[in-house]
């Protein structure tokens, strides 16, 4: 007698098996304990169908693939850079680094960060193999120097000589992430669609934001934990430097996956039109421009203040300072599924407008802070109002910069910010040694409202560039 065939099914089909007996291939007990979404095929399925949901557009094969190994490399990217911002300045202020060395890493970080911009730009316009260029100088000299620190505290040097071994090296790094930026944005802008950015870019941000969430969680236990095991005192902090190191590898790895199309479409940069002559065209980048100056300055004269004020005046620990990350990233998980849709839906400036009145707002309330439990409410508020404003603009600064002069545009950008971040720590420094942290932290939040009204202002006046649904 023939064997029946169950309706929708033809003989032979591999569907024609019993729902009860398990996949040979999963048939092995460790598959008990590992879901299908834990699997590497799962996993990318799993990125691919929500990329594909993300537009009405059908994308190519190339083009999914790029958008799920960019969305891996932000997870890992996540996972390094959050160990190394929490914690740095926490790094150095155990050698004993005074407020003034504080403030001087920051600022010579920048500087090298600006020094490196327009040779970066350069160097991108030159080439025609942009993701090499991305891999060798911030994926890979930049992150090879995490481990670097590490290393530092066998070397067994005094303290003031480790502090600024620490300040050098966090400077090497900022310039070879800098030199990479404007290819890495020029990849960016050519791999995400514009009429999916604000999903993508949320959605992207949203595990970003849990990773660093769990990271830095468990990086100031990790730190608290193992300082001073065995009699080394920064065995902890060197703990997290491996770690932050290791996902940076896997960063690096996945980014070097993703294709780049424009690489061999670069224009020959003789016939390229002055940048000058190219920002007479685009008012409205000019304007982002002016306004960046003034936000920037005022947000870096305090920020690299936050963390330390809490230890030093409010009695918080490194753990502390894990546990206030932590709640930032998670307020700005919540942030970012409020914002992601409005970006789309309403533009990018609409989201500035809503996230950029409640910023100004912070450093005032940390001028008032007493206990630790008042900084918990501060960075929930923190963590939900930069996430709308990072994601708004950056999306805003893919809309508005020249297309035909995109990576001198965004050089030029980064050298705005950076410039105010070289200025701003090292005035803040200053002022902290002179009047305290309290009024400088408030004065910071009278200039970040100048700056957010000052953008409007100017963003308004031009005429001659229609931003998307805004």
């Amino acid at each position: 007698m023939a064997k029946r065939v169950p309706e929708n099914r033809t003989p032979g089909d591999r569907t024609d098996r019993p729902r009860f007996v398990p996949s040979p291939r999963r048939s092995f007990p460790q598959f008990q304990l590992r879901p299908q979404w834990w699997n590497w095929t799962g996993l990318k399925r799993s990125i691919d169908q929500r990329v594909a949901k993300q537009g009405e557009a059908t994308l190519s094969t190339d083009s999914v693939t790029g958008l799920r190994y960019f969305w891996l490399d932000g997870i890992f990217a996540s996972l390094s850079d959050n160990i190394l911002v929490s914690f740095i300045g926490v790094f150095v202020l155990a050698y004993g680094a005074t407020n003034g060395q504080i403030g001087a890493m920051t600022a010579i970080a920048n500087l090298f960060a600006v020094l490196a911009l327009f040779p970066g730009a350069s160097a991108t316009d030159r080439s025609r193999n942009r993701k090499r260029l991305v891999l060798v100088t911030g994926g890979g000299i930049g992150r090879a120097f995490i481990i670097a620190l590490a290393v530092l505290p066998l070397l067994g040097i005094g303290a003031q000589a480790a502090i600024w071994t620490i300040i050098l090296i966090n400077a090497v790094r900022s310039f070879m992430g800098s030199y990479a930026n404007p290819a890495w944005t020029g990849i960016v802008a050519d791999l995400v669609p514009a009429d999916r950015r604000g999903r993508y870019f949320s959605e992207r941000s949203f595990t970003m934001g849990i990773a660093a969430l769990v990271v830095t969680s468990l990086g100031g236990v990790l730190i608290r934990q193992l300082n001073g095991a065995g009699g080394r005192e920064f065995l902890g902090f060197q703990a997290a430097w491996v770690f932050a190191f290791a996902f940076g590898v896997l960063s690096t790895i996945a980014f070097s996956r993703i294709p780049d199309r424009g690489s061999a479409e670069r224009q020959d940069p003789a016939q390229m039109k002055p940048l000058r002559a190219v920002l007479r065209g685009h008012p409205r980048f000019v304007a982002f421009l002016v306004g960046a100056l003034v936000w920037n300055l005022s947000i870096q004269t305090a920020a690299p203040f936050f963390n330390i004020f809490l230890i030093n005046e409010l009695g918080g620990t490194v753990q502390t300072v894990g546990l206030t990350a932590g709640l930032t990233s998670v307020t700005g998980l919540v942030g970012l599924l409020f914002f992601g849709r409005r970006s789309d839906r309403n533009g990018s400036l609409s989201v500035i407008r809503e996230s950029g009145i409640l910023i100004p707002l912070l450093p005032v309330a940390w001028g008032f802070a007493t206990a630790t439990w008042h900084v918990y409410v501060i960075v929930a508020f923190a963590g939900f109002a930069w996430a709308g404003y990072n994601l708004a603009n950056f999306n805003l600064l893919l809309e508005l910069s020249p297309p035909e002069a995109r990576a001198r545009s965004v050089a030029l950008y980064q050298t705005v910010v950076f410039t105010s971040a070289v200025a701003g720590p090292l005035l803040g420094g200053v002022l902290i040694d002179l009047i305290s942290y309290r009024p400088v932290f408030m004065a910071t939040g009278a200039g970040r409202l100048v700056g957010i009204v000052l953008f409007f202002l100017l963003i308004r006046s031009g005429k001659n560039l229609d931003i998307r649904r805004d």
